[in-house]
């Protein structure tokens, strides 16, 4: 076999560059079971998704009417930052669709989606508004179907 040996690290490094972006994953305690979840969904939605590079963790927002937001920022990875306060004062089924909506945007690269259904219901759980938690509830099937189906990427 003839072959250029200057070109063995080259070829051994490319696997490992990621093109110069760190890979991290950092989610806090509090927001791992629904991580865990969103993966286990998208898998039954046949959408199976590997986080590999994602921040979710407590912090202020700069919009006081904000509870959540997913920060996309060149080389550092994507990071969902969500406000405390609210978290604390928010029912399970207020906080999963929070975290689903920024994984959305974070994971999926889904966009907001401000359409709307029969009786002034969001058409989608990436409705740039907050969902009520009877809402989330009586629609989440169908959320999730949208969710891991739709092509509205940012």
């Amino acid at each position: 076999m003839n072959f250029n040996k200057s070109l063995i690290p080259i070829l051994f490094l490319i696997p490992f560059s990621a093109c110069g972006k760190p890979q991290v994953v950092s989610v806090a305690q509090d927001f791992q079971p629904y991580v865990q979840k969103f993966q286990q969904v998208a898998q039954q939605q046949g959408k199976p998704v590997q986080i590999t590079n994602l921040v979710v963790k407590f912090g202020p927002m700069e919009n006081q009417y904000e509870r959540g937001i997913c920060e996309i920022d060149g080389d550092n990875p994507p990071t969902i930052t969500i406000d405390q306060a609210a978290w604390e004062q928010m029912s399970d089924d207020e906080r999963e669709p929070l975290v689903f909506h920024e994984l959305g945007h974070c994971v999926l690269m889904r966009a907001h989606r401000p359409d709307m259904m029969g009786a002034g219901v969001p058409a989608s759980i990436m409705n740039p508004y907050t969902l009520a938690g009877w809402t989330y509830d009586e629609y989440k099937t169908y959320y999730m179907k949208e969710l891991f189906s739709v092509e509205d990427t940012l």
